[in-house]
């Protein structure tokens, strides 16, 4: 499933088919929001939408045990509905999924690792991957509206197979 819905959130009844083996729902809630937004007499604007039904549905399913994965639905085309930047807007679905009670780092992991290994992508890179880390500070997802994290993270060898103990905002590649 892609698109959390916006008029209202996913009953138990569809929660529950969603938890079974092999379902993934690509919520993208920076999408939703910039929907939930378009103001009355706009082509797409329905009365009702609210960003909340679509964050409460993440967390629906998140309790339910679903594959959550990030993804934007990043689109900037000319005549599109609404924009959603590609970049920034992953930031941004990673908060929202914060937000919608994803840890930090389940919302990384949601975008990196989760990914690859659902779409079968494991051989691709040679960048760190996103998981359990054993020698970190908790990430921090900034805030959609504030943009600014409380702190940074840093993480060392142990948790990321590499020796970079520079905050993780600072990094552009790993070393070895």
């Amino acid at each position: 499933m892609t698109h959390a819905p916006l008029d209202r959130r996913l009953n138990d009844a569809v929660v529950a088919r969603m938890a079974a083996p092999g379902t993934v729902s690509v919520p993208t809630l920076a999408m939703m929001r910039a929907v939930s937004q378009l103001p009355p007499g706009s082509p797409a604007y329905r009365p009702g939408m609210d960003l909340t039904h679509a964050i409460q549905s993440v967390t629906a399913l998140r309790a339910a045990g679903v594959r959550l994965l990030a993804g934007t639905d990043a689109n900037t085309a000319p005549g599109t509905i609404v924009n959603v930047p590609p970049g920034r807007s992953l930031h941004d679905e990673l908060a929202l999924l914060v937000d919608a009670g994803l840890s930090a780092l389940e919302a990384l992991v949601s975008a990196t690792s989760l990914t690859a290994d659902t779409f079968g992508l494991n051989d691709r890179g040679g960048w760190p991957r996103a998981g359990a880390p054993t020698s970190c500070s908790s990430p921090v997802i900034p805030s959609p509206t504030s943009r600014t994290a409380a702190r940074s993270s840093t993480c060392g060898s142990a948790a990321f197979g590499y020796r970079d103990n520079r905050p993780l905002e600072r990094r552009s590649r790993p070393t070895n």
